[in-house]
């Protein structure tokens, strides 16, 4: 979550039609395309991340151990409405990029990578800060929940290699829209945008689907099949060869049947 100043540099997907008709001289300069952008929006984050930008200010009640009170059973509840929440109110852009958010009141805001938002979904009811303060959840008709690593490594798209999670810095974002279309938008928006930038390790095979197989003539590490075959396949050469018998036993009713089809006489005799 780095601060920012100014409005994302973007283009809109006209201006990249338009940009494509001609060879530009950098495509280092060409700026992002915008999937959206909302003049009204307001963003909640709990607990304060570590660099939190000056644009967030401190959401009434919602001080450390201000609402914790009562049994054992309820400290998960308390804990949720005592926890400190940040507030934001500004414009909100999602570019292929990052997702930017700007607060005209201060001036100042914030830019967030994609690979940071581990998950997000649409929250229909009011989250429990907003349900306890006055008249902040009269009218609400949704929220996008987003969970962020704001860690280096989450940035870097290597989270999960790994496997060491303990040092990760876990911040709840909730994004309030003036209304449910422009929830839905702010969903698919991201949804997509977030689908540009995959994180976790990438393979090396290029997603190639016969990358597993060995090539036609050799065996599954790469030996050259022939008259020398290597000493696995000597091994397994006698494992599919009929157990040793005697050539009258019949060992299985399958067996007796067949036989008495090949010599008809042989039904009337006892086994």
């Amino acid at each position: 979550m780095e601060e920012i100043s100014a409005p994302p540099a973007y283009a809109t997907a006209d201006q990249l039609a338009q940009l494509q008709t001609s060879t530009p001289q950098s495509f280092d300069n060409i700026a992002s395309q915008l999937h959206l952008h909302l003049a009204q929006s307001t963003i909640y984050v709990s607990p304060s991340p570590s660099s939190r930008p000056p644009c967030f200010e401190q959401l009434a009640g919602t001080s450390n151990g201000a609402a914790h009170h009562g049994d054992d059973d309820d400290d998960d509840d308390n804990d949720e409405v005592g926890a400190e929440v940040f507030q934001a109110s500004g414009e909100l852009w999602l570019t292929e990029r990052e997702l930017s958010f700007l607060a005209p009141k201060t001036g100042t805001g914030f830019r967030l990578g994609y690979p940071n938002v581990a998950l997000h979904a649409v929250a229909r009811t009011p989250p429990s800060f907003l349900s306890t303060s006055n008249g902040s959840s009269q009218g609400f008709h949704g929220c996008l929940y987003c969970q962020l690593d704001l860690s280096p490594n989450a940035a870097a798209a290597e989270m999960g290699v790994d496997g060491d999670d303990d040092n990760g810095e876990f911040v709840e974002m909730y994004i309030c829209t003036p209304d449910g279309a422009s929830l839905d938008q702010l969903f698919e928006a991201l949804s997509h945008c977030a689908s540009l930038h995959p994180s976790g390790p990438v393979d090396d095979d290029g997603g190639h689907p016969f990358s597993g197989f060995a090539p036609f003539g050799t065996s599954g590490s790469g030996t050259q099949l022939g008259d020398g075959m290597d000493q696995d396949d000597q091994d397994d050469e006698g494992a599919f060869d009929d157990a040793d018998g005697d050539d009258d036993a019949e060992l299985s009713e399958t067996g007796r049947v067949r036989a008495e089809f090949q010599t008809p006489d042989s039904r009337y005799r006892p086994y």
